[in-house]
């Protein structure tokens, strides 16, 4: 047994040798454990959009859109016209005044003209249809005042400012002499409703009766109605144009 000691020695220090060998060291680190690779995360995929039935009412339909309006311009208004000038009215009758001539004479219109025909005209001197009317008043004057027929002028021009002194002058310088009335005429003018010159009017003043005007008695149909009424007047002819004698009797009851 001694002779197999020293091979029982050698084997229990190859045993011990190889036991430290396979044993690790208290300070070494363990190695990693291999492990499968865990996958890496991928984006979670968008939720896959489900038709459902709505269960809702449907909902109303969206509206129409507005019109566009196109702006219309609006429309110009008519031009406007000057009013219609009011209807002259007609007079049927003398208004009766007083006044004082130019001449300084008392005017008593219609008392002091019994048995007369009388032309009573409103004018101004300024006024250029009464300058082409005063011929035919001097005519009318210079052929039928010894007939009966008397004259009356009234000129207006106060109302402008013009003076009596120009006023005698004027008519001086056109040769009218029948009696003109200045200072009353603006208000005379008023009563006869002479809004315009020349105006005139045929009175007999007997009755107060207007029997033409204006327009009537106007350049050479004033001579023709002086006439006319003149002859009505001295019983030679009627208003209808019947015979003077046969008018009396029809008026006789």
């Amino acid at each position: 047994m001694s002779r197999y000691l020293p091979f029982l020695l050698v084997s229990c220090a190859c045993t011990l040798l190889i036991a430290a060998c396979a044993t690790p060291a208290d300070n070494a680190e363990p190695a990693p454990v291999a492990t499968a690779a865990a996958p890496a995360p991928s984006e979670p995929a968008p939720p896959t959009a489900v038709t459902r039935a709505s269960t809702a009412p449907p909902a109303a339909p969206a509206p129409a859109p507005a019109p566009v309006l196109t702006p219309v311009p609006p429309t110009p208004p008519a031009p406007a016209t000057a009013p219609a000038p009011p209807a002259e009215a007609t007079l049927k009758s003398a208004i009766p005044f007083t006044a004082t001539s130019l001449a300084g004479d008392k005017i008593e219109f219609p008392q002091a003209y019994a048995g007369k025909l009388v032309l009573v005209s409103f004018w101004a001197s300024w006024c250029p249809h009464c300058r082409r009317e005063i011929p035919y008043w001097r005519d009318a004057f210079a052929k039928y005042h010894a007939e009966g027929l008397e004259m009356i002028g009234l000129v207006t021009d106060k109302t402008r400012g013009t003076t009596a002194d120009k006023i005698v002058d004027f008519i001086r310088e056109n040769e009218v002499t029948w009696p003109q009335i200045f200072d009353d005429a603006p208000r005379l003018s008023q009563s006869y409703g002479a809004r315009g010159v020349p105006m005139s009017f045929l009175i007999d003043a007997d009755t107060g009766a207007v029997l033409a005007q204006k327009r009537e008695i106007r350049k050479e149909a004033l001579a023709k109605a002086i006439e006319e009424q003149l002859a009505i007047k001295k019983g030679r002819a009627s208003p209808a144009g019947q015979p003077a004698a046969e008018h009396k009797a029809a008026d006789q009851p």
